[in-house]
């Protein structure tokens, strides 16, 4: 597949929302649990090695994410300044894997 800007898929997201009325009807509480079940979809295409399916959980936890944002009115585009605003500066190293932050 031809690679796209990562914002045109936001939109993508946010528009199909939106046809759903997510915005009006969807809560936080609700797509905080479809976004467990797309992680534990994420967790059992890792376990099973299957790199579709890993790519497919991404792209929808991605989607539920987007979803969140609109019913709370955030931007993503905010949402992710923010994260990279406070890692950025972060010192650390690697261990098993896993970044460890510096206190």
């Amino acid at each position: 597949m031809r690679e796209l800007a990562v914002g045109v898929f936001v939109i993508l997201f946010r528009i199909w929302g939106r046809k759903r009325d997510m915005h009006i009807h969807g809560t936080i509480e609700g797509q905080m649990k479809k976004l467990r079940e797309e992680i534990q979809e994420l967790q059992d295409a890792i376990d099973l090695g299957d790199r579709k399916a890993g790519m497919d959980a991404v792209g929808d936890t991605i989607a539920v994410l987007c979803q969140m944002c609109l019913i709370y009115g955030w931007s993503v585009a905010g949402c992710c300044w923010l994260a990279l605003k406070d890692i950025w500066p972060r010192t650390g190293r690697m261990f098993n894997g896993v970044f460890i932050k510096d206190e």
